[in-house]
C-alpha cells in the first residue's frame, strides 16, 4: 500500500465493530480512520474532511449505505471517493447490482481481514 496517508471514514451502527475495522486499519494502513455511527454524522463529517475512502455499513438507522453514499457524492470535492460496502447480507443479487451500477466494491460483514485489505489496496487511487 501507498505510504501517502489520507483518512478512511468508517460508518457502522455497531460501535463495537466500528472500533474493529479501526483497529484493523490502524495497525494494518498508514491512513487515519474516522468512525461515525449514522448517515448524518457521515455527512457532518464530510464537512470537514474529504476521505480518501468511505466503508459503509448498508443498513444504518437513518438510511441506507446506498443512499449515504450518492448523498456524499453530491459534496463539492468527494464526487469520486471510492467506497467499500459492509454488509450481512451479501451475496444478494439486488444489492450486488445497486454497488455495481456505483463501481463500489461489496464484502460481507463476516470478512477475513487479509481480503478487506486488499479491498482497500484496490479501492484507494492516488
Amino acid at each position: 500500500m501507498d505510504d501517502m496517508e489520507g483518512i478512511i471514514l468508517v460508518v457502522d451502527d455497531d460501535p463495537l465493530y466500528g472500533k474493529l475495522l479501526a483497529s484493523l486499519l490502524l495497525r494494518n494502513t498508514p491512513h487515519q480512520v474516522w468512525v461515525v455511527q449514522t448517515g448524518n454524522q457521515a455527512l457532518k463529517a464530510a464537512q470537514e474532511i474529504t476521505p480518501i475512502l468511505l466503508l459503509l455499513d448498508y443498513q444504518l438507522p437513518d438510511m441506507t449505505g446506498i443512499k449515504l453514499y450518492d448523498l456524499l457524492h453530491e459534496i463539492a470535492g468527494q464526487e469520486s471517493v471510492p467506497a467499500i460496502m459492509l454488509s450481512a447480507d451479501l451475496p444478494n443479487q439486488e444489492l450486488e447490482e445497486l454497488l455495481l451500477a456505483r463501481k463500489m466494491i461489496g464484502m460481507n460483514k463476516l470478512f477475513d481481514p487479509k481480503h478487506l485489505l486488499q479491498a482497500i489496496d484496490r479501492a484507494i487511487v492516488y
